[in-house]
């Protein structure tokens, strides 16, 4: 896995239903649509996290990396 800055979809498609559900059950308020992840849209999710959660992008980021990795 790379810098938590340098996610991409590539590397987080694989195991995301995973990642969705662990991030589901912490941060009880997000939704399926929240955590649409789609090819070249990783960024609008991004987004659409940080503006659920009240988090910066570095947090967001940092988060699913963490849960990627557990």
């Amino acid at each position: 896995m790379t810098n938590i800055q340098e996610l991409t979809f590539a590397e987080l498609s694989p195991n995301w239903d995973t990642t969705r559900t662990k991030l589901k059950q912490k941060f009880g308020i997000l939704t399926d649509f929240d955590l649409v992840l789609k090819e070249g849209q990783l960024d609008k999710m991004i987004d659409r996290l940080q503006i659920t959660l009240g988090k910066t992008k570095a947090e967001m980021h940092k988060i699913i990396f963490d849960f990627q990795t557990t």
